[in-house]
């Protein structure tokens, strides 16, 4: 379902919609940088195989390999990090746009959120380990936004189709 001006807002609100929005937001994180880091891996190895042959190419894949035994480190970190500071600011953003009946304006609201915590979050990462500020915080702005915005629309899109399937039990019991 596509999300148009005319698409009313789902009451996503409290700490249980808050919780699971979180939860898609780290889900939406995992699929899009794995997207990513799948795409560079191709690039990377396709350059690797035309310059350096196939034992460069098998190395880098067997490299990667290794790698993948410590996803789950990073997806927990990122997890517990969105948990606690996305649920307690998505309950504050939820409660602000009570009266607001776009989707596509809490949408937004949420993926401004997300980029300006982010961005925060990474700038006193960032002062801590002294890395270059400006392009990691731009990355956590960037993954930010996608995250939250992306995990709103989807929490929205899921409980408008969840309404949707039980609208007509509700009107039987009206009966």
């Amino acid at each position: 379902m596509i999300t148009t001006a005319a698409t009313p807002a789902a009451v996503i609100r409290g700490w249980g919609p808050i919780g699971m929005l979180n939860l898609r937001c780290v889900v939406v994180l995992v699929v899009v940088n794995l997207m990513t880091a799948l795409g560079a891996v191709y690039v990377v190895g396709i350059r690797i195989l035309a310059s350096d042959g196939v034992v460069a190419g098998v190395a880098m894949v067997v490299y990667l390999a290794i790698h993948v035994v410590e996803l789950p480190v990073p997806i927990v970190a990122v997890g517990a990090v969105v948990a606690g500071v996305g649920i307690p600011a998505g309950v504050v953003a939820g409660r602000a746009l009570r009266g607001e009946a776009h989707e596509w304006v809490h949408v937004l609201a949420f993926a401004a959120v997300g980029a300006v915590l982010a961005a925060a979050i990474c700038s006193a990462v960032a002062a801590a380990i002294h890395i270059d500020l400006g392009v990691a915080a731009a990355w956590a702005a960037l993954e930010g936004a996608v995250g939250a915005g992306g995990a709103r629309w989807w929490s929205g899109a899921a409980c408008r189709k969840n309404d949707l399937a039980t609208a007509p039990r509700r009107a039987d019991a009206d009966r």
